[in-house]
């Protein structure tokens, strides 16, 4: 019997609602001024999230996503190009797994200095529960606020760096629906079945261990549903000598090993994984440089409903071209 079997005479309740992102503040907006439409940067991003028996749906204006359990497969549709894309859960798990390892290498490189040697990262994360409580679109929702901290120093100039995420979070226990969005995702996870083999040694770091186990740990409390998020990323910290990094010497090496941890997807921003100079005045500099956000996000999730989902929402345009996923 397999796992999706066992469900075969259970009724799997539909269930939708609405998520808006928006970018609310940072540096990052200040940058976009100067790229040909940036501006849309501020513009609400609406989604329509859905769950139909073994099938979810994520869909925004310009395209729309949806995981096929019974199927095992992920189709993405671009509205825009008129096009779609499918790609089974197997071939999925490969092209994580290729991630996983080019991140996995990225980390273990970008943890050592021109001369050899290995930069000293250290890793923190902290949930609280603020008991903070307000209603949010008619619903009773509870502060809890997440912090995650990944520091890098220089061991032998004693130069540091960080970057932090803050998040705060409200959380609502009575949401329409939340049993059958976590129920989706518990068959999704047991279908897809695939771990990041390359986060070994990573996971074996003293601190990273420390704080997973802090972040499940803390994490059990937040029982519910997030139903609005603002998330905040950028620079955090002091220069060594307790002086302001305004007027801190650059560090390059460091950034560069840092902004490398990161992933590289923020490499370019807030000075971290690109050479600065002194006289850099880039909206992105000014913001490392006084420890301000480099990026504000606000996300609110609305319109929850167990009633029917209408299925046209999972077609696939008649007229649209099929494309290999890879391109």
């Amino acid at each position: 019997m397999t796992f999706l079997s066992a469900f075969a005479g259970i009724a799997l309740a539909d269930f939708q609602y609405q998520s808006t992102s928006r970018v609310t503040g940072g540096a990052l907006i200040q940058m976009m001024r100067f790229v040909p439409g940036g501006g849309a940067l501020k513009e609400p991003q609406v989604s329509t999230v859905a769950v139909q028996g073994n099938r979810l749906l994520r869909r925004s204006k310009r395209q729309a996503e949806i995981i096929d359990l019974d199927k095992r497969t992920i189709t993405t549709i671009n509205f825009e190009k008129r096009t779609y894309t499918e790609m089974t859960f197997e071939q999925m798990k490969q092209m994580l797994e290729q991630a996983s390892k080019a991140v996995s290498q990225k980390t273990a490189d970008a943890q050592k200095q021109p001369d050899g040697q290995s930069v000293n990262l250290d890793v923190d994360a902290d949930i609280k529960d603020t008991g903070q409580t307000k209603t949010i679109n008619g619903v009773e929702a509870r502060e809890f606020q997440m912090t995650m901290t990944m520091a890098a120093t220089d061991p032998k100039s004693g130069q540091s760096g960080a970057m932090k995420m803050n998040s705060d979070m409200w959380i609502a226990k009575d949401v329409p629906g939340a049993a059958e969005m976590r129920e989706f995702y518990k068959r999704m996870a047991k279908e897809l079945d695939w771990a990041p083999t390359g986060m070994g040694a990573m996971m074996n770091r003293p601190d990273v261990a420390r704080a997973m186990s802090k972040m499940m740990a803390e994490g059990e409390k937040m029982d519910g549903t997030p139903v609005e998020q603002v998330i905040r990323i950028g620079a955090d910290g002091a220069a060594p000598d307790g002086g302001s990094q305004q007027t801190a010497a650059p560090r390059p090496s460091l950034g560069d090993a840092l902004g490398g941890a990161l992933g590289g997807k923020l490499g370019g921003f807030g000075g971290f994984g690109k050479k600065k100079k002194q006289d850099d005045a880039t909206p992105a500099a000014d913001a490392q440089a006084g420890g301000g956000s480099l990026m504000e996000m606000t996300i609110e999730d609305t319109g929850f409903s167990t009633g029917s989902v209408d299925s046209s929402l999972f077609a696939i345009p008649g007229d649209f071209k099929k494309v290999d996923a890879r391109q």
